[in-house]
């Protein structure tokens, strides 16, 4: 017990030096003092508490796998400019999420009766018929003819690796073209 009271009396610091030398008690007592801290910014930026969860085992994975990296200065500016990065990350990619069209999901045969599914119908049909041919043909293959990869490459007489890379195109082209639509609706 005594061992343990002489290691929180250490400094973040000198604790985090222990750490990057392997000390798991070291680690434990960091732990402790910033856990809640930086789960309460996941719970902040997250919007589940499954994805805060995720988010703050991510970042403190980071913290442990990016130990060798902290060469001195604050520990506790050092993890929470990790913590921030993370949270800006999180945070971008749900924007780009929810401005962008999932190609995947969307698709003619999905098609119902209301009006914005119409409207939508029109744009995806409008699109892929602007796209490029080999990127047409290759979507079309792979979207609406369900084929595999392996398949299309045999179709279109291309290697796998390049209808992969045409779908690829072809959708962020779509997306791309579908955006304004889809704020619109």
């Amino acid at each position: 017990m005594k061992e343990r009271r002489s290691y929180e009396d250490l400094s973040d610091e000198a604790l985090f030096a222990l750490f990057k030398e392997k000390d798991e008690v070291a680690f434990s007592v960091l732990y402790k003092r910033y856990a809640r801290r930086v789960y309460s910014y996941c719970a902040r930026v997250e919007q589940t508490r499954e994805a805060a969860e995720d988010l703050f085992q991510a970042i403190m994975l980071t913290v442990f796998e990016k130990r060798t990296l902290f060469i001195g200065g604050s520990f506790e500016a050092w993890l929470f400019t990790i913590v921030h990065n993370y949270g800006l990350r999180t945070g971008r990619a749900r924007q780009r999420a929810e401005r962008s069209v999932d190609i995947e999901t969307l698709s003619l045969s999905s098609v119902g009766s209301d009006e914005s599914d119409v409207i939508m119908a029109g744009a995806l049909a409008s699109a892929i018929a602007q796209l490029p041919e080999d990127y047409r043909e290759a979507f079309q293959l792979k979207y609406i003819d369900g084929y595999p990869y392996d398949e299309i490459a045999s179709i279109l007489q291309i290697t796998p690796s390049l209808a992969r890379m045409r779908v690829f195109r072809a959708r962020k082209v779509l997306q791309e073209a579908l955006t304004p639509f889809v704020k619109e609706l």
